[in-house]
């Protein structure tokens, strides 16, 4: 091989190996997903999630996602549209579970930034005065559903639950297209 060959082959290693690693980055957390891996390896909203949590553990289920929410009562800027996130935890450890939805519960969106949380003043997410997340005890079951507003040509995406807000811990579930 020539001098000139070599160098040729050279770049063109170069060049894979930089396609590749393009490729194969990880992923951050601004994405649908959390940040947490591809959208083919999440589980699908329905899936139980197993978290453990510094004082006890859960069973998380997002049960439903309902897109757009109609009648819910939430103001929202012009454009955007409500949406619901249907949630279900099982305390299934030995402490008591006290935290807050509108902390624990986020919505990606395919814009790739979250939804803002939101009021609804009735229909099946209405909020309500008391949180469904508040002082969960040892084999105790509760669900709720949080509203969010979804900007104008966005998509729910995913929906990420972290345990007392603790992004750490999250799990993510992925929204059916």
């Amino acid at each position: 091989m020539t001098a000139r060959t070599n160098l040729g082959v050279a770049a063109l290693a170069l060049a894979i190996s930089l396609l590749l690693a393009a490729c194969g980055g990880s992923s951050s957390s601004s994405s649908p997903t959390g940040g947490t891996g591809t959208q083919a390896s999440q589980p699908k909203v329905g899936s139980p999630q197993r978290l453990r949590t510094p004082g006890t553990t859960l069973v998380v289920t997002v049960r439903q996602v309902i897109f757009p929410l109609r009648n819910s009562g939430a103001l929202l800027p012009a454009g955007d549209r409500a949406a619901g996130v249907l949630v279900a935890v099982h305390n299934t450890g030995k402490g008591v579970y006290d935290s807050s939805s509108e902390s624990d519960v986020k919505l990606g969106t395919s814009l790739g930034a979250d939804a803002e949380p939101s009021f609804a003043a009735r229909g099946p997410c209405q909020t309500t005065e008391i949180d469904f997340l508040k002082l969960v005890n040892p084999g105790e079951s509760r669900s709720g559903c949080v509203a969010f507003d979804v900007p104008a040509g966005a998509k729910p995406a995913a929906v990420r639950f972290a345990p007392e807000g603790r992004e750490a811990l999250q799990r993510t579930w992925v929204v059916p297209g």
